[in-house]
């Protein structure tokens, strides 16, 4: 793997299978060359049906007060739009993501000399994981979709339960003759209540590419300039949120938090699809 800052020694960086890291079904390879020099992890995933497409991101854990974070999509040949009447398909299947939130501590980390200072420590990034649901419409040309039930997995670093995070709203985006296609931008998903949200935000980008005969699959990565707008309620190992003094929740409060995630989808309907998935199959039975 190339073109992730202080990944390896080597020009190319050669990552080792580790299946412990694994997020949402998408494989993780990681690598760190001795305890001063930069955790990497990368996750990463090939669709089904004919394999046409894949997509995965690469992060190093923060150090130095520099995160680096990046992504990729490919296909394997051509693609063909699909033959439906209306054009509408869907894709749903997981997402997950890596975060610039970090621990010095994580379990991931070769152990280093006791004597080191802690400030000049590579630190281990934070996962996420979540739910994908693009709809596209290829009479028009166009993609639009959410990402729900993101969770930050902060129990394989820190103990407790995962964090609940807010969902995402991929805005409408253009498809391109070649297939490729990139999102206008990410906002605050709207509630479940109806209401709308009043600071939904301009918060990132998304893009991908389908793949294989009647777009069979979609592969794509997504880029977060943050998702932590309200603050997301501290809960004890039980999941019951931790009051203040007054009784009311306490928050975690970050600031540039960024998220950079991978989706790689098959088409409901196809072979390989999520078809018994009610994203899928949505109508009441």
């Amino acid at each position: 793997m190339t073109g992730i800052t202080q990944d390896s020694s080597p020009v190319t960086a050669a990552y080792t299978r580790d299946a412990a890291f694994d997020t949402a079904g998408y494989e993780a390879y990681t690598v760190q060359d001795d305890a001063q020099f930069r955790y990497s992890v990368a996750l990463v995933k090939q669709s089904g049906n004919s394999g046409s497409v894949r997509a995965g991101i690469a992060a190093t854990g923060g150090q130095f007060n520099v995160y680096h974070a990046g992504g990729y999509y490919e296909r394997d040949g051509s693609y063909t739009p699909p033959t439906s009447t209306t054009g509408h398909v869907r894709y749903t299947g997981t997402y997950a993501g890596v975060t610039n939130l970090t621990v010095v501590n994580g379990n991931n980390l070769i152990t280093p000399n006791p004597q080191i200072d802690l400030n000049v420590l590579p630190s281990q990034p934070t996962h996420t994981r979540g739910v994908i649901i693009l709809n596209v419409d290829f009479s028009d040309q166009t993609t639009e979709g959410a990402i729900i039930d993101r969770e930050l997995l902060t129990s394989d670093l820190i103990g407790g339960q995962d964090l609940p995070l807010r969902g995402l709203a991929l805005t409408t985006g253009q498809i391109a003759t070649d297939g490729t296609f990139m999102g206008e931008e990410i906002e605050y998903l709207d509630d479940q209540s109806g209401q709308l949200e009043t600071n939904r935000g301009d918060i990132g980008d998304y893009g991908g590419i389908f793949g294989g005969p009647n777009a069979e699959s979609v592969a794509g990565v997504i880029k977060l300039e943050e998702f932590d707008d309200d603050g997301i309620v501290r809960t004890d190992a039980a999941g019951n949120p931790i009051l203040d003094a007054n009784g009311d929740p306490l928050t975690y409060e970050w600031d540039s938090e960024t998220e950079v995630g991978v989706f790689v989808l098959d088409q409901c309907g196809s072979a390989d699809g999520n078809n018994s998935g009610i994203y899928c199959d949505p109508n009441a039975p």
